[in-house]
């Protein structure tokens, strides 16, 4: 017993087959990039890794201060910014004993973190 396909159409051979002209992508010839292109992409993709890489080894602490080398000198920037700011908001209030020891205490802060800052450049330049 054999089934037969009533709308089975007749095969043809390979070579007679009519190609669509439209079905073919047309190519626009050799490409036009060069070994130096290539190097470029890749060196791009290396360094994009090497961030990406970085920012996953700082951890949280790490992205806000930065890496273990600049992060000393991103503290102390971050305190005499604060400081400064601090110090200039205390004048404002009713001046009391207790505010102006806050004062003392932060213009000391304020020139230890700016020492640290003109030594943390000057060791760097040895």
């Amino acid at each position: 017993m054999t089934i037969e396909r009533e709308t089975a159409q007749p095969q043809l051979p390979i070579d007679e087959v009519v190609i669509d002209p439209k079905a073919e992508a047309i190519t626009a010839g050799p490409g036009k990039t060069t070994g130096r292109d290539e190097s470029n992409f890749f060196a791009e993709d290396a360094e994009r890794y090497k961030l990406l890489h970085n920012g996953q080894k700082l951890g949280h602490l790490g992205k806000l201060w930065g890496s273990s080398s600049s992060a000393p000198t991103n503290i102390a920037g971050m305190v005499l910014i604060l400081s400064i700011v601090i110090v200039c908001v205390s004048f404002f209030p009713i001046q009391s004993p207790g505010l102006e020891d806050l004062r003392k205490w932060l213009y000391g802060l304020t020139t230890t973190s700016i020492g640290f800052l003109f030594g943390a450049k000057t060791s760097k330049a040895d």
